[in-house]
């Protein structure tokens, strides 16, 4: 089994492309691990409608955790300070495993 190098942490590393994703579409998470974007950005404010605020934070969190991000900053917008969403957001944030972020 061959295994990708690991990403250096350490130096800035390139932001040419930077792709918006809902949180709320686990068919969109999936498509964007193998999209050539430099960064991808996992939206749960403006992306998600209200009604399904809650289920994309799971969404999120579990994509994180589970995909293949490898090579990709990965940047998760959460709702505004003055929403009664954002508590929430932060919580569930909390939950991704560390080494999701040291792809």
């Amino acid at each position: 089994m061959m295994t990708e190098p690991a990403v250096e942490t350490d130096r800035p590393r390139p932001r040419r492309s930077c792709l918006a994703v809902p949180g709320s579409s686990p068919r969109f998470l999936e498509k964007a691990q193998g999209l050539p974007a430099d960064q991808v950005f996992l939206d749960l404010e403006d992306a998600c409608a209200p009604l399904v605020k809650e289920s994309a934070r799971h969404t999120i969190v579990d994509a994180l955790n589970t995909g293949d991000w490898s090579g990709k900053i990965r940047v998760v917008r959460v709702n505004d300070w003055t929403t009664h969403w954002t508590y929430r957001d932060v919580i569930r944030w909390s939950r991704v495993r560390a080494p999701a972020w040291t792809a």
